[in-house]
């Protein structure tokens, strides 16, 4: 008989113990269903009642909380704390304070991590003990929420200090861009302008990280062109990107000489030798040019080109005598120009014939 009473423990023994591991492991799984319903809307609560205070408390006060909270919440956090160590840290809370073998306990000890919170007696109300855990958590959030921006203040970042467009010359540069970063953990606003309207920015402001296009627009006057990107955050920070562009100058065409005079005698096919009309550029960009006259006799050699360039202009054909006027129209991407060509044909020479003196 005892032996079948000893054999009967031994097989009840385990399966006391089975069946109260699971049912540990359902009253834990309760009680945080519990707790999470429990602690949502008392947050939703509390957090209504925080944002309704803080709106109505002034600017000192404000000024005071935060200060006050980052004094505590620095005490307790070394240099290495992050948001991942806090979100562990609510985790620990949650599983030591509702664990059921310490709601059942007479007595509940204080934990180490909420010092600073009255321990429950067993005669309190488990919703009253979760407020108390969740006035813990919300100190801890609230150390995310308020002491990190504070601690960690928002801090602003260009990712350059200055952009180089380069030479300009027919077509306008493509657009550049740079990077706005915030640093730190609070919330970073911030603006763009310039001190050149030939500076187009895109976008004009943003939050936090960002994205922004520097654009040319013209009119623009031939030269060097430096400017200045001015990015401004809401906490009184400032970063300056300096801005350069080299502008190059149109084509400018010249011409020498500025008229042709030929002469020649009644009788000859070609006038006097040729003459070089000159093309120069003065300016930056390209030069084109193309020459043609608008009389037969007038003869061109070279009569197009690309900037600096000669035009051989010649006479030809047979004309009577007298003053005969033309014209060489030289056009360009510049302007156009008009040379004025004149021609004097002269009477034949007559041979043989000798004038004597008077008096003779």
């Amino acid at each position: 008989m005892q032996d079948g009473k000893q054999n009967e423990d031994l097989i009840k023994t385990p399966v006391q113990k089975l069946v109260g591991g699971l049912t540990e492991k359902y009253v834990r799984d309760i009680v945080k269903q519990s707790a999470q319903r429990t602690l949502q809307k008392k947050g939703e609560q509390l957090s209504r009642e925080m944002d309704s205070a803080w709106k109505a408390a002034s600017r000192d006060s404000r000024d005071q909380f935060s200060k006050d909270l980052e004094d505590k919440i620095s005490r307790a956090l070394d240099s290495t704390t992050d948001a991942l160590d806090l979100e562990k840290r609510i985790d620990s809370i949650m599983d030591e304070q509702l664990n059921p073998a310490r709601l059942d306990s007479p007595r509940l000890e204080p934990s180490p991590k909420l010092q600073e919170i009255e321990t429950p007696s067993s005669k309190k109300t488990l919703q009253g003990y979760l407020t108390k855990i969740f006035i813990a958590l919300l100190l801890i959030s609230a150390g995310i929420y308020f002491v990190l921006p504070v601690v960690f203040p928002a801090e602003l970042q260009v990712s350059t200090t200055s952009l180089d467009f380069g030479t300009m010359g027919e077509r306008v540069p493509s657009p550049l861009t740079f990077a706005i970063s915030n640093l730190g953990k609070g919330t970073l606003s911030w603006k763009v302008n310039s001190d050149n309207a030939w500076i187009a920015l895109d976008p004009a402001s943003g939050t936090n990280n960002g994205l922004v296009t520097v654009s040319i627009r013209g009119p623009l006057q031939a030269g060097t062109l430096r400017g200045v990107i001015d990015v401004r955050a809401d906490n009184r920070q400032s970063r300056s990107i300096e801005v350069n562009l080299r502008v190059s100058s149109l084509p400018e065409i010249s011409i020498d000489p500025s008229i042709l005079a030929f002469i020649k005698r009644d009788g000859q096919m070609q006038g006097s030798d040729s003459q070089t009309l000159r093309i120069k550029n003065s300016g930056e960009l390209p030069l084109e040019w193309k020459a043609a006259a608008d009389m037969p006799w007038i003869t061109l050699i070279n009569s197009e080109g690309i900037n600096d360039g000669e035009i051989q202009v010649g006479i030809n054909g047979e004309q009577d005598p007298g003053t005969y006027m033309g014209n060489i129209s030289i056009k360009s991407n510049d302007r156009n120009i008009v040379v004025p060509v004149t021609l004097e044909v002269m009477e034949p020479e007559i041979r043989g014939v000798v004038v004597m003196p008077r008096g003779q």
